[in-house]
């Protein structure tokens, strides 16, 4: 993978300043974001506020408990095979495949109140397998590895059965599989399939009846600005405390900053509020004002190369990027060392991690030495680096507003400069930056951003080849840096089906080795 540098988010935040005077009950939350959700269909994307929100209006199929267990949550229960909801198969190809039999929830219902079925069901995956469909998890739709969904049978309107490709080890895992009602959006799709991406009800419309089965709905969208939840009247559940929930976008971490020392929002959440250094030192500049939690996290920032370009295909280029930049002082000064610096993927809570893979501290003679052999000659004045003429020289995205992200930018593009690379920031609106550049591979060289893992989650969306991005899946898949390694499509596969714990471990241990030395 092309990305050269690592550092684990380790605190998400909770910051509820004092209640609104008008709401003694405090049955209101008005909650803080620095992004906006460029769509709120739950397949389209996976930029992290927007999971945030649709959590409340509408959870995954499965999904993993504060204890990292997988649990059910619109099912009734997970299939095992001990008591016979999975079993194995032979496919056709002569492999073994595993059945696995989900039952629904038996009150679920659409906010409309038409039942949650297998209609539903059948429907989601006609949409995902559409080759131009537009989904994110295109290998769970499209694939050809073991954890992609071949078939699924509806038994009656609440059980069905999926059929793998293959056995994958966490067959029980559904959380990718997100339902969208078949009564609204099957007229969408069947008026124009390879047009349904821009047209689905949840861009069109996203505050619409029948959208949404959670504790929560939508029921107001100011385009970049606001979204506001109210309770599903057709929720099956225990009530929800809330009866309004407000989130609210700023534009950068400054205003956003200014309306929780206002009292304008109540609430931050760590996957995309504040900077957790500002949090801190608002916290030390107003003690016992605000409540702060911090937890470690499977999150971390990085940064992606477009390995489409030339310059960054040599890793020798990506090793000297790294080796130029001293990541602990730019950790100690920028971010009052709560990071943690990264050599793999994979966080160091995670059971699969390794740190025995390569690592790079900071070695800004041995960086320029790597760009010397690239052929990347520095000028006169031992700055300026060119090859044949052609200047050394890119720029460098992340979510325009950020102030965190943005400090973090000019350090790097300090370093950089130091061994003769010339950097240019050109940061973007996060739904333009995962929307479009980075999806469509069109005018970026580097984006520094975010990845959330799941725990022991296979990480073949980001790092398969069947998962880059293209013009024939409708730009489906998330593997933004377009990299094709076959060693790590074999890894990746190993990782999904070799289940005896030893030979699981070696293939996760495998697959850091190789990221870490290929950056």
């Amino acid at each position: 993978m092309g990305v050269f540098t690592r550092w684990l988010l380790m605190f998400a935040l909770c910051l509820p300043a004092a209640a609104h005077a008008a709401d003694p009950g405090h049955k209101t939350l008005t909650i803080g974001i620095s992004q906006f959700p460029n769509s709120f269909n739950p397949n389209t994307d996976s930029l992290a506020v927007k999971q945030y929100i649709l959590a409340m209006a509408r959870p995954d199929m499965t999904t993993f408990d504060k204890d990292w267990h997988l649990i059910c949550y619109l099912c009734v229960a997970l299939p095992n095979i001990a008591d016979g909801t999975a079993h194995t198969e032979t496919g056709p190809d002569g492999k073994p495949r595993i059945a696995e039999t989900f039952t629904l929830q038996p009150h679920a219902a659409w906010d409309d109140g038409v039942p949650v079925t297998t209609k539903d069901v059948l429907f989601s995956l006609k949409v995902g397998q559409y080759p131009k469909s537009g989904y994110s998890d295109v290998e769970l739709y499209q694939g050809d590895s073991a954890d992609t969904i071949d078939s699924i049978e509806a038994l009656d309107d609440k059980r069905f059965v999926v059929t793998r490709k293959g056995a994958p080890c966490d067959y029980q895992n559904l959380n990718n599989f997100r339902i969208v009602p078949a009564h609204l959006e099957q007229p969408v799709f069947d008026a124009d399939p390879d047009m349904y991406r821009l047209h689905t009800r949840y861009d069109a419309d996203p505050s619409e009846r029948g959208l949404y089965y959670g504790p929560y709905r939508i029921s107001h969208v100011e385009r970049g600005s606001s979204v506001e939840l109210m309770p599903n009247p057709a929720w099956w559940g225990k009530a929800p405390y809330f009866t309004r929930i407000r989130i609210q976008a700023f534009e950068n971490s400054a205003t956003l900053q200014s309306a929780l020392a206002s009292g304008e929002i109540d609430y931050l959440p760590g996957e995309g509020g504040m900077p957790e250094n500002v949090a801190l030192t608002i916290a030390r500049h107003y003690p016992g004002r605000y409540h702060i939690e911090i937890k470690p996290t499977l999150a971390d920032q990085h940064i992606d190369f477009d390995l489409q370009d030339r310059m960054f295909r040599d890793v020798r280029v990506r090793r000297a990027l790294l080796l130029a930049v001293d990541r602990f002082t730019i950790n100690t000064a920028i971010f009052d060392g709560i990071y943690q610096l990264q050599t793999s993927f994979i966080a160091p809570r995670d059971p699969v991690f390794t740190d025995q893979v390569a690592a790079y501290g900071y070695d800004p003679a041995q960086a320029a030495s790597l760009l010397d052999q690239a052929g990347w000659k520095a000028g006169p004045d031992g700055m300026r680096r060119d090859r044949d003429g052609t200047v050394l020289t890119f720029h460098l995205a992340t979510t325009s507003g950020d102030r965190r992200r943005e400090e973090l930018e000019q350090a790097l593009a300090w370093y950089w400069r130091q061994v003769g690379v010339d950097v240019h920031i050109a940061n973007q609106p996060a739904r333009i930056l995962f929307g479009q550049t980075l999806k469509h591979g069109q005018s970026w060289d580097t984006a520094l951003y975010s990845w959330m893992m799941s725990p022991g989650g296979s990480p073949r969306s980001q790092y398969a080849t069947a998962s880059i991005p293209t013009e024939a899946n409708a730009y489906s898949g998330e593997n933004f840096l377009r990299w094709s390694s076959p060693v790590m499509d074999g890894l990746l596969n190993d990782i999904d089906t070799a289940c005896q714990p030893d030979r699981n471990l070696e293939a996760w241990h495998k697959a850091q080795a190789l990221y870490a030395d290929q950056l």
